[in-house]
């Protein structure tokens, strides 16, 4: 969000809600109660198809970052991204070279909170297929460099017919564990 000359991070965020969001950054060297709203912070939701095809913006910040954080404009609504494997923060021992698109909405049933998590699950699936690769006894060199957890919706049952959303949720939040030796979440939980 600040840029200070050194270079960028950065990452694709989309608001999938149903309510404008504001983006705000804590720098490491600011007090616990001082984040400074990102410059062009605000970001708006889209009325026709908000789970869809929501507003997104690339969100450019340095190092310097310690925590994203991202209000409803209302302020009733809040979720702080601190994981340095989202943030890819130096020093990492890998570092995506695109930007990945992470969405924000609503939670589902804490009215003070807001879901954060990758669009699609297609990244957790590769880390799901690539984790098989590091072994049982490799498996701290995978969390060092994936992490544990990889957010995501699953949108693959997405039907645009409204009449069906009681049945099917638009986007499911879902929480993968990976890195772990675990081929199934239910073995990990």
């Amino acid at each position: 969000c600040m840029a200070n000359g050194t270079e960028l991070c950065g990452m694709i965020v989309q608001n999938a809600g149903r309510q404008p969001i504001m983006l705000s950054g804590l720098l490491q060297y600011d007090k616990p109660f001082e984040a400074a709203s990102c410059e062009r912070g605000q970001l708006q939701w889209n009325h026709i198809h908000p789970y869809f095809l929501g507003c997104s913006r690339p969100v450019r910040y340095t190092h310097d970052l310690k925590e994203l954080w991202i209000n409803s404009l209302d302020g009733t609504r809040t979720v702080v991204v601190d994981e340095p494997h989202i943030l890819q923060k130096a020093p990492m021992l890998f570092k995506r070279e695109s930007l990945f698109r992470y969405c924000v909405t609503e939670h589902k049933w804490d009215l003070s909170r807001l879901y954060f998590a990758e669009c699609t699950c297609e990244y957790c699936v590769r880390l799901l297929d690539l984790e098989a690769s590091y072994g049982v006894f490799y498996q701290q060199r995978c969390s060092a460099r994936f992490g544990l957890f990889c957010p995501c919706f699953e949108v693959s049952e997405v039907t645009h017919d409204s009449t069906q959303w009681s049945i099917l949720e638009p986007m499911k939040f879902m929480r993968v564990h990976v890195c772990r030796g675990c081929a199934y979440n239910s073995h990990c939980s």
